[in-house]
């Protein structure tokens, strides 16, 4: 997730442009829901690793099964990684060998920052 403004949070506002950025389509009221899923403190702000991990899933589960495919992390990642980085990331957090990233892998690799904008 893209903290713009460096405050330790996203906004809703830093949210929907990352989204945007990743030509993730939806409506304003499924982008609402998704955002305060995310917010698992209800303040209003998507703060702390676990907050910043589950919307990172969020996003990139694009066909919402629970799990992150490696087509999917190549649609949402775009140019930022390519096949033999998206490889190595599954070969690294895929702990349970399924060729996916569930919840909890994924937010292991949200807490060693493989995820981070270069």
């Amino acid at each position: 997730m893209s903290d713009k403004n460096k405050d330790g949070c996203v906004s809703f506002e830093e949210y929907e442009a990352v989204l945007k950025q990743h030509n993730v389509k939806m409506s304003r009221a499924e982008l609402e829901q998704m955002y305060r899923s995310a917010d698992r403190d209800g303040d209003g702000r998507i703060d702390g690793t676990a907050d910043k991990a589950k919307a990172a899933f969020a996003v990139y589960d694009r066909n919402k099964d629970g799990r992150v495919s490696k087509a999917e992390m190549k649609s949402v990642s775009g140019k930022r990684l390519d096949k033999a980085q998206i490889e190595f990331l599954f070969s690294v957090y895929d702990k349970n060998g399924d060729g996916y990233l569930n919840k909890n892998e994924m937010a292991d690799m949200m807490r060693q920052g493989s995820l981070k904008k270069k």
